[in-house]
């Protein structure tokens, strides 16, 4: 549109309408507009259309993660995931004075508009070129993750169909690096993950938790971008929430692979998961935790083929009535974390998906903790530090929580020895875990950390 055209569409609408609304009004008015004068079909037929398009939407993405959808159905909807430059155009055109200024929509707002409102911020504070040209660079592997995202959602929702039901039950006669038989849905959704990041160009190094080596993608990226394309797999077949967990690291130039790992936690930048369950819901926090909305969630509209933001600046509650770990493991716990749980189960709930990201993402919106401790079987914990501990402690921890491994020892403080490490992790309100930590500080105080009785039958 005309700039002329905007601004006095804007001041009309300063007068009579609220900040929100105006925005709305505003863009709406455009696109019909824009519409119109394409001679674009009325609004019935486009709304079947959209529909049409929906209900083939997981037979395509599965084939293919591509829409064959033709010029003007683009130019109705705007961009698709993963068109970056078109849709990077489309967006800047689209906004509003207030959406360069940073506003944010709740059910308006893309991923594409809030990565380009966080660029813009970014660009106008006093960080330099540098830092402008690593957050384009950060936003464009987010993009990449998106799209990956929406393909391996794509393969979840049909699980249980045939076309798809062999990489779901199936396993690829493969063990993974950590000694498991690798299902072949796993496998399927960490080449979806390193094929989409390779495309976008912008990676160093490329992590992924189903593989040994960490994969060289372009020598002059500055960004590493480690994840675990599929967690909690084994519970997609009793439609159980699972999902994709990322974090993205600067690496800088000429970087080697110990750069990816060898660091604490705390220099995760970007981080984020996408849970596939009775939604698609992308949790993000963009570079730090001052990012742009704070800890910001966007579900995914099939209709509008985009992650729209649903919430911005969570903040997971200072203490919650929930505890969520597998009670199974009670007798191969050290003393300390049986104390701790003993009180919870005094006053709380126990809730137990056994699916990380689920549990998580609960544990987030609604308070209370996550656990899952060293025990007797697994000495040095069982999940792995750097694709699955950090991303989410550091979203945690982005969103007013905390997250330890022990008594004072933070998650976000450890150095991994390896890109496969793993860890004790505990997270989730903040004064329940420093309650926890309490108990955990008290036991190595009487030196009984570690000691695993032989406790009464539960």
């Amino acid at each position: 549109p005309d700039s002329e055209d905007t601004d006095t569409t804007a001041t009309h609408a300063r007068l009579t309408l609220s900040h929100a609304h105006r925005t709305r009004i505003h863009l709406h008015h455009h696109r019909t507009a824009r519409s119109r004068r394409r001679g674009a079909p009325d609004a019935r037929a486009r709304v079947a259309r959209s529909r049409a398009r929906s209900a083939g939407h997981g037979e395509r993405f599965v084939s293919s993660g591509r829409r064959d959808d033709d010029d003007d159905d683009k130019g109705a909807r705007g961009a698709r995931i993963g068109d970056t430059e078109p849709a990077r155009a489309i967006g800047r055109r689209s906004m509003s004075v207030e959406m360069t200024r940073g506003a944010l929509e709740i059910g308006e707002t893309t991923l594409e508009r809030y990565l380009d409102a966080a660029l813009a911020a970014r660009a106008a504070s006093s960080e330099g070129a540098a830092s402008s040209a690593i957050a384009e660079d950060e936003a464009s592997v987010v993009r990449s993750m998106a799209k990956a995202c929406v393909r391996i959602g794509g393969f979840v929702r049909r699980a249980g169909l045939k076309d798809v039901k062999a990489f779901v039950e199936g396993k690829n006669g493969a063990v993974n690096v950590h000694g498991e038989e690798q299902a072949a849905l796993d496998d399927a959704a960490h080449e979806v993950c390193v094929k989409e990041l390779i495309r976008g160009g912008r990676c160093a190094w490329i992590a992924s938790e189903e593989s040994e080596d960490i994969v060289t993608a372009n020598v002059d990226g500055r960004i590493a971008v480690v994840f675990d394309p599929l967690d909690g797999s084994s519970n997609i077949e009793c439609g159980v929430g699972v999902g994709t967990i990322f974090g993205l690291v600067d690496v800088g130039a000429e970087s080697s692979p110990e750069h990816v790992y060898a660091r604490p936690g705390r220099d995760m930048s970007t981080v984020g998961y996408v849970l596939y369950g009775a939604s698609m819901v992308l949790v993000l926090s963009f570079m730090s935790e001052d990012a742009h909305g704070g800890v910001c969630a966007f579900t995914y509209d099939a209709d509008r083929d985009a992650f729209v933001l649903t919430k911005r600046d969570i903040r997971i509650p200072e203490s919650g009535n929930v505890y969520s770990v597998n009670q199974a493991n009670y007798k191969k716990w050290d003393d300390a974390t049986r104390a701790y749980i003993d009180e919870c189960a005094s006053s709380k709930s126990l809730r137990y998906i056994g699916s990380m990201v689920a549990d998580v993402h609960r544990t987030l919106l609604y308070g209370g903790t996550f656990h899952y401790p060293a025990c007797s079987s697994n000495a040095q914990g069982k999940l792995r530090a750097v694709y699955e501990c950090f991303p989410m402690a550091a979203i945690i921890e982005r969103a007013g929580g905390l997250a330890i491994s022990g008594a004072n020892d933070s998650v976000l403080s450890f150095v991994p020895s390896t890109a496969h490490s793993r860890m004790p992790f505990h997270c989730g309100s903040a004064r329940d875990i420093e309650r926890l930590d309490e108990i955990l500080s008290s036991e190595v105080r009487a030196g009984k950390k570690g000691r695993v009785s032989s406790p009464s039958p539960r």
